[in-house]
Formats: C-alpha cells, sequence, structure tokens
C-alpha cells in the first residue's frame, strides 16, 4: 500500500463553535482545534541553580526561555488504521499526533521514519518508496473494531515518563468533548498504565490495548493531539494532573504533607540492565537518608501511593529518568534537585519542572568516559557537594 503523509493541520477544519456532536457526524477527514485555536507561547523560568561541581561545562547558558506549542486539536479520521506507535492512515495518506506544522521537524520526523530500524521507524514497517514519493506499507495481518473509537497512542508508547507527559493529557479532550463513553485505543499492556488510566477516568473495559505489530481499523477514528511536545506542560494538563493528585490523597492513607522524597534508580540496577546508572548512588541514598529523607523507588508503589508521595512532598531529589516525571503531581513550589548527567533531555526536564510552578535545581554529574554507550552512560555523583546544595535550598 502506497501512503503519503498528510500534515494534521493541514486538514479541513470544523468550525471552533461547533458541538462536540460533530466529531460524531463528519463523514471526511478534518481536526477540530480547541479554542483559541493558535500557537500557544509559555515562557520557562530558569533553575534557581545549576551545580556543576565536577566542571562539565554541561547547561552552562540554561536561562530562561520561551517554549511554543502547536495548537491542540483533535483529528477525526473515517475508516482509518491505526499501525505502528502512533500512525493513523486513511485513504492513501498517514499522519500521526504531531501538528506537522513546522517543515524542518517534519523533514526529521518522515526521514526517521524511512529507517529500518524499529526505533526510528516506530514500528510502522513504512518503507520509502523506491520512486521516492511517499512510503510503502507491506501487508500485516491485522483487526477491525466496528464504530468509534479514541486513539490515545503516541510516541516511545512502553515508556512510563512518555505516558505521563504524551498520553494521560489527551485525556482533556476526552472529557471536554464529551467522549468518555467510547472505546479507547491505548498502549497499555503496562499494569502502572492501566491503573493511571483508571485513576483519570477511563475504566479497563473501555480500552483497547494496541499492539504496535497489529494494525487495527476504526469506522471512525478520533485522535486527540499531541498536547505538550516539548515537555512543557499547558494549563489543561496541569490541571487534570492537580485533580488526579487531590484524589490520590483522599484515598491513600499517608504522613500528610511534609515529605522529602529521594527518588532512587538502585533497584532497577538491582533487578536488570539499568541504563543512565549512577555508580555511587547507595552513597548518595544514604546520604540523603541522612538529611531526613525518604528513601523511594517509585515503579514498587502502586501507581495511586506514588502520587500521592509526590503530592505530599516539600522537597524531592533524584536522577533524571521516568520516576522524576511524577513530578508533575507536586503542589506548586515544591522544591526539586534533579540530578542530570547528559545534555539530550534537559530541554523537556526542566519544561516539565517550571511549567509544574515547582522551584527547581540542576545537580550535575560527571559521566564515565569509558561506557561505550552512545546516550544514557553510567555516571557519578560528588556526594558532598550534593549534601551541601541539599542542605542550603531545601533545609534552609
Amino acid at each position: 500500500m502506497r501512503l503519503r503523509y498528510t500534515a494534521p493541520l493541514s486538514l479541513p477544519r470544523l468550525l471552533p463553535a461547533s458541538p462536540a456532536s460533530a466529531l460524531h457526524a463528519v463523514s471526511h477527514a478534518c481536526i477540530l482545534l480547541e479554542p483559541p485555536g493558535t500557537e500557544r507561547p509559555m515562557l520557562r523560568h530558569a533553575p534557581e541553580f545549576i551545580d556543576d561541581p565536577g566542571g562539565t561545562g554541561l547547561f552552562a547558558g540554561l536561562g530562561a526561555q520561551t517554549y511554543v506549542s502547536p495548537p491542540a486539536f483533535l483529528t477525526v479520521l473515517p475508516a482509518a488504521t491505526l499501525f505502528g506507535y502512533r500512525s493513523l492512515a486513511w485513504g492513501g495518506q498517514f499522519c500521526n499526533d504531531e501538528a506537522g506544522a513546522d517543515p524542518a521537524e517534519t523533514a526529521r520526523f518522515l526521514a526517521a521514519l524511512a529507517s529500518r530500524e524499529p526505533f526510528p521507524n516506530e514500528d510502522t514497517g513504512l518503507a520509502a518508496a523506491p520512486d521516492g514519493d511517499g512510503f510503502e506499507l507491506p501487508p500485516r495481518p491485522g483487526r477491525h473494531h466496528p464504530g468509534t473509537a479514541v486513539v490515545l497512542c503516541s510516541h516511545e508508547p512502553s515508556n512510563y515518563g512518555s505516558f505521563i507527559f504524551r498520553v494521560l493529557p489527551k485525556l482533556h479532550a476526552v472529557r471536554a468533548y464529551g467522549l468518555g463513553g467510547l472505546p479507547v485505543a491505548v498502549w497499555g499492556h503496562n499494569p502502572a498504565f492501566m491503573e493511571l488510566l483508571r485513576l483519570a477516568g477511563v475504566p479497563a473495559a473501555q480500552i483497547v490495548q494496541h499492539d504496535t505489530h497489529m494494525p487495527m481499523t476504526f469506522d471512525r477514528v478520533i485522535a486527540p493531539s499531541l498536547r505538550n511536545p516539548h515537555g512543557f506542560l499547558d494549563p489543561q494538563t496541569r490541571a487534570l494532573f492537580q485533580g488526579m493528585a487531590d484524589d490520590a490523597l483522599r484515598n491513600v492513607p499517608g504522613p500528610g504533607g511534609g515529605r522529602r522524597l529521594y527518588v532512587s534508580r538502585l533497584g532497577q540496577a538491582r533487578h536488570g540492565p539499568s541504563t543512565r546508572r549512577m555508580v555511587n548512588e547507595a552513597e548518595v541514598a544514604a546520604a540523603m537518608t541522612g538529611l531526613g529523607f525518604e528513601v523511594i523507588e517509585p515503579e514498587t508503589l502502586p501507581p495511586e501511593a506514588q502520587i500521592a508521595a509526590f503530592a505530599s512532598a516539600e522537597a524531592v531529589v533524584g536522577p533524571s529518568g521516568s520516576g522524576m516525571f511524577n513530578a508533575v503531581f507536586c503542589r506548586p513550589g515544591t522544591k526539586i534537585v534533579d540530578i542530570e548527567s547528559e545534555p539530550f533531555w534537559i530541554y523537556a526536564h526542566a519544561g516539565l519542572f517550571a511549567s509544574c510552578g515547582l522551584r527547581y535545581g540542576i545537580f550535575v554529574g560527571v559521566m564515565d568516559p569509558g561506557d561505550p554507550a552512545p546516550v544514557h552512560r553510567r555516571f557519578s555523583v560528588d556526594v558532598p557537594a550534593l549534601v551541601a546544595r541539599v542542605e542550603g535550598f531545601v533545609m534552609s
């Protein structure tokens, strides 16, 4: 099958004042823009400190910055097929959950999609057409689901942090446009993802499990867009997460507010190969315990207990990774010491903390130059310098 990429923002638009019922009535591919229907500039405040005791030079220029997100929208497609991580095909065209408004970003996306490697190819199976005109999609066994479904799928489907900032925020549109009773197609093979969806109001009975290797065809698809492509959460997303935090604090018995958390990755290192491993983390954890911090391994806690822990925290310290994405459930003003060791994701991490109104600073670890991995290399932390920063920032 020959498919050509179509940017969602180039599709015909339903009128902004269209009632939610219009999403169920249209018979052509289109989008509905959420008000105000324009690009959304949002200012990220600078970190309160950047400590680099190892002299790596990372993040020296990290200051305030404006993030510009495209308008939020819903894509409506008749007789559409979901395949790969998040691609949707109809009538010889395909798109995903991103706006496609930036030509340079679109070019990078399409170049990656032409790769034979599963991750950049997003498990689509697409191959660049020999004549350079679009892509070829080889046949795969698939399934058909009658009726209309909401598609919440996005990039990096099995990653917890990705699920937090890419998938869950789409539920705002589900609520705002009265789509809560429809089947929901989502990659939910991680039990924690299923529980997070339940906590956000999507029961298991509504979920159609997406297998990235098995295309699914629906009579109609309604696909909320990626709200926060840069990791900077918009007000609607923040409200959704704070509502989940309120619910968790009501439902989970705990010590109340004022908790100090050290978010550990030690368990991941014990139970299997762990990327981005802090080689002296046991020493760091012991030092944080000595300062009155609770050492938690978020992956060992039920999702609602994770949410409650972060919602009741006055301070959180930890190495960057999926566990630290739970900071979206912290209350504004919570102090964050984010331990970073490589430059690749700081744009999203800093945006996440700043957009949630958190008081955050960056503490830089030193990567092991002998680690051959291209990313996620093992690293170490200057423990006395970290202790001094935590004492001065958190405990003063």
